[in-house]
């Protein structure tokens, strides 16, 4: 038969109250008391139940991180991995454990109604987006990483239009002309998209850079893609299938770069020797190819770790920052060169 703080109480001599403070607000009673009731409780194999407890303190003692995606695919990005490990610092620093929420049923609506957690942290989602609206209706506090900034929410960021500005500008003063840009894909119509903004922002980045030089978008050839090294090199396959034979592939994702590398390679281009590439992110990888892969760096564990703060600090009652907004910088490494012609 189970063992109740019923039981705890009766061999202890203390009251059920200060058996349930013993395990859930222990500066209510003194350590002593603790230590007797502990002691039996120990001696008795009682083990808490944790929806008893969760129901008795409202709180879930777990925040949840909202990915708009499948884990295996969210997680396939080292990028997404480097968030969730500065989730996790966080989380370690406050004692709450970490869900992570994917789609159900291939909805997100369905993995916000069904999450036990005290809050949430949301990746790239926008104000408007009928699933912020839900977080809302369950009164549930919300951070979110690469979206929108709102005084509706907070959020943290990255400086994405200037740094892909810089990108592409360190691109052009190498003296490239025949770019080809593998972009983050943007979602259509879609209230569950994932990164819909970061590629609109970095998009205009570019777009600046070019039109410093006389250049446009509309000159060059774009692919938009999943977060997949495969997705990199089938965007490479398509480009070179039209004919077109860029000097340089500029990517917003190392992953999407490390994908376009290995797609080249495999084909005989030396890089940078024929092709040069650059990526966006910084992940570990990008040091591990060969040669080190050029790219802007964005510090996720950093967001990660704050988006964590921020959400224990609204958890709280606490006030927060309601925007956070890092800066980029390029990593010059070994994978662009001036081209050749």
């Amino acid at each position: 038969m189970r063992v109740t703080i019923n039981d705890i109480a009766k061999a202890s001599g203390f009251s059920k109250t200060s058996v349930s403070f013993a395990f859930n607000d222990p500066t209510r009673i003194s350590k002593d008391t603790r230590d007797k009731i502990m002691k039996i409780a120990e001696e008795l194999g009682y083990v808490p139940d944790p929806v008893a407890r969760n129901l008795s303190l409202k709180k879930v003692g777990t925040i949840g991180f909202l990915v708009p995606q499948t884990i295996p695919e969210a997680f396939a990005n080292p990028y997404m991995s480097s968030i969730l490990l500065g989730i996790g610092d966080a989380c370690q620093k406050h004692a709450y454990s970490l869900t992570v929420v994917p789609p159900l049923r291939d909805s997100i609506f369905d993995g916000v109604r069904s999450a036990a957690v005290d809050g949430f942290i949301t990746m790239g989602l926008q104000p408007e987006m009928k699933v912020v609206q839900l977080i809302r209706q369950r009164h549930m506090p919300f951070v979110t990483i690469d979206g929108r900034p709102s005084e509706e929410g907070p959020s943290i960021n990255v400086n994405d239009e200037t740094a892909a500005y810089e990108q592409m500008e360190y691109v052009l003063a190498k003296g490239h002309r025949r770019i080809a840009v593998l972009s983050l894909e943007i979602p259509e119509g879609s209230e569950e998209g994932i990164f819909g903004g970061v590629s609109e922002w970095r998009l205009n980045g570019y777009k600046g850079a070019l039109g410093a030089v006389g250049l446009s978008m509309e000159d060059l050839p774009i692919r938009y893609c999943s977060t997949t090294f495969e997705s990199g090199a089938a965007a490479v396959r398509e480009i070179l299938a039209t004919g077109y034979m860029p000097t340089v592939f500029v990517c917003m994702s190392d992953v999407i770069a490390i994908g376009a590398k290995r797609e080249l390679e495999s084909r005989g281009f030396r890089i940078p020797g024929d092709i040069s590439i650059i990526g966006f992110d910084d992940i570990p990888e990008a040091q591990m190819v060969v040669p080190n892969l050029t790219t802007v760096h964005q510090p996720g564990f950093k967001k990660g770790r704050k988006a964590g703060e921020m959400l224990f600090s609204l958890i709280a009652g606490e006030s927060t920052d309601y925007r956070v907004e890092y800066r980029c910088r390029l990593e010059i490494r070994d994978t662009l060169a001036e081209p050749k012609s």
